[in-house]
């Protein structure tokens, strides 16, 4: 049997990714994943989103330089700017070693409501997911936060269908560890060995 790790992997994803955080039975693998996922990608896109939109209630200025570097696995972020009559402005995070970009786009002056496209890139096509949150003074909300990880996550799970190729097993598969999930994500954010152990 082929042991590609997203061969175990993307089952234990395509069941949990959508988990309610508020099921508490949800298994170790899943959890595993998320987390992984959360603080190694979600958690410092989303502080920088988070950072700038505050920026913007404060001042009222978008961001409008490019190049902004990032110690995450998101190692250079480009931001782009753009303007149309409907949705104000928006501006565009891109990281290098994903496939993954986060779009944040102003839907109207009051109230401060925002969308978060997060879209993929695939060979076979494209896919995308958004998150609707409000932006205040407050700072990070943990259920925006957590909704954000779950889409991430789904985004991760088609990208790594389409680069494998394979044809998913019935669950009646080999249990899925954390080595395989951590060997699978590493080999997907192209993260290094010592990134890997942190």
């Amino acid at each position: 049997m082929n042991t590609h790790p997203g061969y175990y992997l993307l089952p234990a994803l395509l069941s949990g990714c959508m988990t309610s955080p508020t099921q508490v039975n949800q298994p170790d693998t899943e959890r595993y994943t998320e987390s992984f996922i959360r603080t190694q990608v979600v958690m410092p896109s989303y502080q920088l989103i988070w950072h700038t939109c505050r920026n913007h209630l404060s001042t009222g200025n978008w961001p409008n330089r490019t190049g902004q570097t990032d110690s995450s696995v998101f190692s250079e972020l480009t931001i782009i700017r753009t303007t149309d009559r409907k949705f104000q402005q928006s501006f565009q995070l891109s990281g290098v070693n994903t496939p993954i970009q986060f779009s944040l786009t102003r839907e109207g002056p009051t109230p401060e409501s925002y969308q978060i496209l997060i879209q993929a890139n695939f060979d076979q096509g494209d896919y995308t997911h958004s998150v609707n949150f409000g932006c205040s003074h407050d700072g990070l909300t943990e259920e925006a936060l957590t909704r954000l990880t779950q889409h991430t996550t789904s985004v991760f799970n088609l990208y790594q269908t389409a680069k494998s190729g394979y044809v998913f097993p019935s669950q009646k598969t080999q249990p899925v560890t954390d080595d395989m999930i951590r060997a699978a994500l590493c080999t997907l954010l192209t993260l290094t060995p010592e990134q890997c152990r942190a």
